[in-house]
């Protein structure tokens, strides 16, 4: 994942192609710390986010499950991860394409 912060901390995010309109479950590992406070989607071309509000299960060693994501449109789509570390505010992004 990529964040404009600098000198932020390694995120990663790992979840098997998504089928349009079907609930999918993402992984997210935050390493050197910190904790994930939030994860979201937005297809930035047409300025809208998903139709669901996803779920996050409570961390396992810095990894995070996040189940009941749904991209209801084909295109690209934004994953939004943000996380707290050392008191410091973090937005991640990770693109993915939706076909």
């Amino acid at each position: 994942m990529q964040s404009s912060t600098a000198k932020a901390p390694e995120a990663r995010i790992q979840f098997e192609p998504p089928q349009i309109s079907q609930p999918f479950v993402v992984r997210v590992a935050l390493f050197d710390g910190g904790q994930v406070l939030t994860v979201d989607a937005i297809m930035p071309a047409h300025q809208h986010g998903m139709l669901y509000r996803p779920s996050m299960s409570t961390p396992e060693q810095g990894r995070y499950t996040v189940e009941n994501l749904v991209f209801h449109m084909p295109g690209l789509w934004h994953i939004q991860v943000q996380a707290e570390v050392d008191a410091r505010r973090i937005d991640y992004v990770y693109e993915t394409v939706v076909q």
